[in-house]
């Protein structure tokens, strides 16, 4: 069986972004292939079909879309490699508005300028793009992206942080990933069991929940 299994129209474009996704990754040039491993990220790990499906069935806003860059003007942006391979051929499709930043905008923990949004007409991601301050907050970034944890706020929270990993089953692909501490977890639960019982209903997709605390 297809771990997208529905009979629906958003089923059948999630199965057709999967089935490009995984050819752009096989067929990754070697440059942009070294770069991802250079920054310890497997090819076979960087599918974003699970988010793209969370955004069309109507649970999160949005995706951020942030490959590794080089430096090196040589180097095609992975970035940009994927959105022509994957995302343009498929944006009518699947209904979906791109957005790349292209000012100056960053977070605590990230550099924004370069990053694609893809969204379904989100206000709250139109309210980024039109912001004059070049600082976004985590929290923001946390609704935008509809993360129910965060990102540890003082030393002392570290200790209490915790990988949230949403799956897919029976094949353990890794769809979306989050930060959250020990206390958030009861709403983390809620939050999975309102993505687990629609990506079941409207994709026929099944998802797995695995909590863990990193390596720090």
């Amino acid at each position: 069986m297809h771990p997208i299994a529905a009979d629906t129209h958003e089923a059948q474009v999630i199965r057709e972004y999967r089935d490009r996704e995984v050819a752009f990754f096989d067929n990754l040039p070697t440059e942009q292939r070294t770069l991802l491993r250079a920054h310890h990220i497997d090819p076979a790990d960087s599918l974003l079909y699970g988010e793209l499906a969370f955004v069309l069935v109507g649970l999160k806003p949005c995706v951020l879309i942030d490959f590794p860059r080089d430096s090196s003007p040589s180097t095609s942006s992975i970035t940009h490699l994927y959105r022509q391979a994957v995302l343009d051929p498929l944006k009518e499709k699947c209904g979906i508005c791109i957005n790349e930043i292209h000012r100056p905008l960053a977070s605590d923990e990230m550099e924004l300028k370069g990053c694609l949004l893809v969204h379904k007409s989100s206000s709250l991601v139109q309210q980024l793009l039109d912001q004059q301050d070049e600082q976004v907050s985590e929290t923001s970034l946390a609704r935008l992206l509809d993360y129910p944890g965060r990102l540890p706020q003082s030393s002392d929270e570290i200790s209490t942080m915790c990988e949230v990993v949403y799956y897919a089953t029976p094949s353990n692909v890794v769809l979306t990933t989050f930060a959250a501490q020990q206390d958030e977890l009861d709403q983390v639960k809620t939050h999975f069991e309102r993505y687990k019982e629609q990506c079941h209903t409207q994709l026929g997709m099944e998802l797995g929940l695995l909590v863990r605390r990193p390596d720090i």
